[in-house]
């Protein structure tokens, strides 16, 4: 049952506890099915579970599943998707994977390079975090200025901002992954947050940063979030961690702790709240890792701004009175020239002043999330500041790279799509920003060269003098940060599996000097092309437009980036 909670969401009515109490017994029954090797009723019930969950659930279901179950509010539909993760995380329960059982993990082969700089390194990670919310796009009359005003001085005010940061995967556990190994989904196989195509149950995790590092002694920690799936493997601690506070449900409150195999909870009080929780673990490590002499690698990762995006109770209205986010492609009303699952999308663009009930209307619902965000992303800021403090306080604030960044984007809106995982700007852009003083040249400034999540493990490799064994996608950007480059990628991959959008790859880069974007879709045959440059909202396909083969730019694009997607895939 801790499983599911954490799999789908809190039982915070009586309608949702009667889903989680239906796909309960649907997992006890398994069990014992299985337990005397008889399998086929186990369709059966899970029918039963499905049909029976949402009959005591009003339409919609309010407040509204999050996590797995996100925008499933039709009881029938909520039923269906709490049973099938019922029967999902039941099948992982019964296995584990062979770094969490009694043996040791697989050999990490990595060589090591003389005379590497070894700086101590911290990446702090939120969750669902757009690109355009650290600035000062997203200002409201009580927080004027900067969303973000610590990550601005104490990073972005004497480092590198990448304008250009993409994920190679929009949603959490592909992206994750990538960030710890340095390759593209395809080549981790985490294609999804839940198996058999993904999540921690999933992940290959015996050759990763955190083991690379070890080779040269450097202390290891991870706080917060690890990746989704872990509550059915904790207390299991991955190999390569010297300290480990991991969230076991990743919730705001009402939480357990996994900290170094021992579970500690925490509930509703102020000072359970976990980004504090999550910030003081970060702090003590850094303190600690001080206080032995050691170079460390601290992997920060918080929950905020992730649905449902609950802020700390002090933050609670700072962002009232907030103007509306209104970009031209938001609920856009012309989708003919769009693939069919955008066609299928409605869109209710009443606001909270006219609609009859959040849920029933996509402009409030969304508009509400919105500034829940934004008010959650006060805890990382206050986090990020200090995290710094502790640099300072040891004396290592110049000698670490800091990196600030998120596992993927979010939409609000445009066109009518309202979460992550699209393949528009919207959901593959992230914040990014590094700050090493020791190394980075010319800071503050801003780089509008393309940085990936994949480009983190081989940087941190590059400075820590390892050289893993494997097949690494990213690049090493240190030169970029001392501003040596004479060279740099032009285009980069994106992909995306399973869910309301069908399977798809993308491309965007240079062409001819121009910045296009290549959009295959796998499963329907869709294609979608777009000048960034003229149409930055990506409001205008161009792929089955009769003008773009008369028009250079336009079918130097068309001709030249199917096969440099396909070649990108192969990789």
């Amino acid at each position: 049952m801790r499983g599911l909670f954490a799999e789908v969401g809190d039982g915070s009515t009586s309608c949702v506890q009667r889903l989680f109490k239906e796909g309960y017994r649907f997992m006890a029954k398994k069990v014992t099915h299985l337990r005397h090797d008889r399998l086929e009723p186990i369709v059966d019930d899970l029918a039963r579970c499905k049909e029976h969950g949402g009959r005591r659930c009003a339409d919609p279901i309010a407040p509204p599943l999050t996590d797995t179950c996100a925008g499933n509010t039709a009881p029938a539909d909520g039923a269906d998707c709490v049973c099938s993760a019922a029967d999902s995380l039941s099948n992982r329960l019964l296995l584990k994977p062979p770094t969490c059982i009694q043996q040791p993990p697989a050999p990490c082969s990595v060589g090591t390079v003389a005379n590497a700089p070894k700086p101590n390194f911290v990446i702090i990670l939120s969750d669902d975090q757009r690109w355009d919310t650290v600035d000062a796009t997203h200002q409201s009359p009580k927080r004027p200025g900067y969303v973000m005003p610590n990550v601005k001085k104490e990073l972005t005010d004497s480092g590198v901002t990448f304008t250009e940061g993409h994920v190679t995967t929009s949603l959490c556990c592909p992206s994750r992954t990538s960030i710890l190994t340095g390759e593209y989904a395809h080549r981790t196989g985490i294609h999804d947050n839940s198996p058999p195509d993904g999540g921690a149950e999933v992940f290959d995790d015996h050759c990763t940063l955190a083991r690379w590092l070890k080779t040269q002694n450097y202390k290891t920690g991870f706080v917060g979030k690890y990746l989704n799936g872990y509550a059915s493997l904790s207390p299991c601690i991955p190999p390569g961690y010297d300290d480990w506070h991991v969230q076991v449900q990743v919730k705001y409150y009402e939480y357990d702790l996994n900290d170094n195999g021992k579970i500690s909870r925490h509930d509703s009080a102020d000072t359970d709240y976990s980004g504090d929780v999550m910030a003081q673990k970060a702090v003590d490590f850094i303190h600690t890792a001080g206080a032995e002499g050691r170079r460390f690698f601290l992997h920060l990762s918080q929950k905020a701004p992730h649905a449902p995006a609950t802020p700390a109770r002090r933050h609670i209205g700072l962002f009232d009175g907030i103007a509306p986010f209104r970009p031209p492609n938001w609920g856009e009303p012309d989708v003919s020239d769009k693939p069919a699952w955008v066609q299928s999308l409605t869109w209710d663009a009443r606001g909270c002043s006219t609609c009859p009930a959040r849920h029933k209307c996509d402009a409030c619902e969304t508009d509400e999330f919105r500034q829940m965000q934004l008010e959650s992303l006060q805890a990382v800021d206050e986090g990020v500041a200090s995290v710094m403090k502790a640099l300072r306080d040891i004396g290592q604030s110049g000698n670490t790279l800091v990196i600030y960044t998120s596992d993927n984007g979010y939409s609000w809106g445009s066109h009518r799509w309202k979460p992550k995982e699209c393949p528009y700007e919207e959901c593959i852009r992230v914040p990014m920003i590094m700050r090493y003083p020791d190394l980075v040249m010319g800071a503050p400034r801003t780089d509008d060269r393309i940085v990936l999540n994949i480009d983190f493990a081989p940087t941190i490799a590059d400075l820590a003098g390892v050289v893993p064994d494997t097949l690494i996608n990213g690049t090493s950007v240190v030169p970029l940060l001392d501003n040596s480059a004479t060279s740099w990628r032009t285009d980069f991959l994106n992909e995306h599996w399973n869910g309301k959008i069908p399977d798809n790859g993308l491309v965007k880069g240079k062409v001819n000097g121009a910045t296009w974007k290549y959009i295959e879709y796998t499963t329907t045959g869709e294609r979608e092309l777009y000048d960034l440059d003229t149409d930055r909202y990506e409001l205008t396909n161009r792929w089955n437009d009769p003008t773009c083969d008369l028009e250079p730019s336009c079918s130097a694009a068309k001709a030249a980036l199917p096969p440099r997607l396909h070649q990108l895939q192969s990789e």
